[in-house]
Formats: C-alpha cells, structure tokens, sequence
C-alpha cells in the first residue's frame, strides 16, 4: 500500500509534488517500542498503520469506529503551543485536516486521537519517545517547513 502528502505551496501551485510514503510492510507496527497489528482498537477508534518519522512528526493512520479513516500527526510537546488536539506529558497530537488551526477537527476524530493519547501516555517514558526519534515540536515544524501541509492524502 503506498500514500503520499504534499505541500501546501504544491498544492496552491496546482502541481503534484507528492513524495510517496510506504506504510511498512506486514500487519505489524511498531510504537514506543510495542508492536501493534493494524486494526487495533482503541474503544474510540483504531490504529491502522504508524508511518516513519517524516517531517519531524510520527504520523498514525487511524479509523473511527464508523470507518471513516485520518490522519494523526505525533509531534513532540511544545509548553508555548499551540496545544495539539491531545498531548501527553511529552507529546502533542495534531488530526491532519488540511486546515489551517482554524479549521475545526471531526469529533470522531478528536475522540480517536485522545485515545491514543491515553495509550500513548500510559507507555511513554524518556526512552520510549527516544524510540520515536528525534520529533519537532509543531512550531519547529513550521518553521521548518512553512509551506508544509503534511497529509497522507495530499
């Protein structure tokens, strides 16, 4: 299975600039440092794939319980924000739906993605987000990308 995100200026610019992103091979994903099958369920929603870092961010692909399937964005915690749609004590979930902040998020969605804040949280530890490798904070991300509108679906 392969996806792509592109940037926002790409995207303004009419042009494909997508850079393909390949979900790992298997059922099998890993997760501060758990393995996880795709298909697992979070009561509120489910973890389909976890994504290599790309961008400084984690992204997860996840589905409501009504199947509805999104994108969300691990990012590294930022005490100045802005706050993610869940954050843990280290880290701050982002739903990618191509807004701009302004944009209002799903509330399956939002459920979702506060559960796997409550999973994350419950395994998270100095070394466990290390696993993750090195991750941005969302405004280190955007300064590092400021055209960036990193979703799986362009």
């Amino acid at each position: 299975m392969s996806v792509g995100f592109a940037s926002g200026s790409a995207q303004a610019r009419g042009r494909s600039a997508r850079v393909p992103l390949r979900v790992p091979g298997g059922e099998r994903f890993e997760l501060l440092g758990e393995t996880l099958v795709a298909g697992t369920s979070l009561g509120h929603g489910s973890i389909e794939a976890v994504l290599p870092r790309t961008a400084g961010a984690v992204p997860v692909v996840m589905r409501t319980p009504q199947g509805e399937r999104f994108q969300v964005d691990i990012l590294r915690k930022d005490p100045g924000g802005p706050a993610g749609v869940a954050d843990t004590a280290r880290l701050s979930l982002f739903v990618v739906n191509r807004g701009d902040g302004a944009t209002r998020t799903h509330e399956a969605q939002a459920h979702a993605a506060r559960a796997l804040a409550t999973w994350l949280a419950a395994r998270e530890t100095d070394a466990s987000v290390a696993s993750l490798g090195e991750l941005l904070s969302h405004p280190e991300r955007q300064r590092a990308h400021p055209a960036g509108v990193f979703s799986l679906w362009g």
